[in-house]
Parts: structure tokens; sequence; C-alpha cells
């Protein structure tokens, strides 16, 4: 196993041998690494999108992880497209002013590929 290798596993808690290294631990580590370098590609755009989303729906995300940002983007983008994780992942009030504020974003800025590319790297097994 390289020092890399270890090192990104370890990052994330996982404290694997060695001799515990197979092809299934080999595609962990890989799409640890994908994700990684979604977050770093995307983050200053969806940290901007969630500036902009306060200010026009007046909804604070600041806290908000990288991947809550991505949902609520797809929420505004696709307001009726629905997924049962995002009952999950917001109060209902937020979900309902994303919804209902949809509109507000019509010609605006949206960056789609950072959306889909969040969701991308969320999804893949």
């Amino acid at each position: 196993m390289s020092q890399g290798m270890n090192m990104l596993l370890n990052r994330y808690g996982l404290d694997v041998k060695p001799e515990m290294v197979t092809d299934t631990i080999i595609k962990l580590a890989c799409l640890l690494l994908d994700c990684e370098y979604c977050d770093v590609k995307n983050s200053k755009d969806l940290r901007l999108t969630g500036e902009y989303i306060e200010e026009l729906s007046g909804i604070k995300c600041e806290d908000w992880d990288l991947m809550r940002l991505a949902t609520g983007i797809k929420i505004i983008c696709y307001p009726t497209e629905r997924s049962t994780g995002e009952d999950a992942m917001f109060a209902q009030d937020e979900l309902l002013k994303l919804v209902k504020d949809a509109h507000k974003y019509k010609g605006s800025r949206n960056d789609a590929r950072a959306v889909e590319s969040s969701i991308w790297a969320n999804k893949r097994d």
C-alpha cells in the first residue's frame, strides 16, 4: 500500500493494514479521492451560490456542507423533481422556501455543472 493511499484512508478513520488491501479497498480509496477532488473543484462556486440563496431567499446556509448546498441548488433549478433524501436533509420550511422562491433565480447564473458534478460524486459507487 502506498503512503498516499494510507494517508487518505486514515483521514477518513479507516485503519487499513497493507495485508488487508484488496481491489475493493483500492476502489474505495479512488472514490474518496474523486469526492475530495469534486469538493475542492466546486467549493468556491457552491459557497458563492449559498450566499446568493441567503440574499434572495433569506435562508442561512453558511454552515451547510457542499452536498446540502448542491441539493438546495438542485431544488431551486428543478423544483418539481423531488427525492426522499431532501426531506431528511432540510427542514420543511427550508424546502418550501426553496421551491417557492425558485422563480426568483430564473435568468440568474446557475452553475449546473458544479451541482451535477457534486451529485455524481455522491452517487457514484
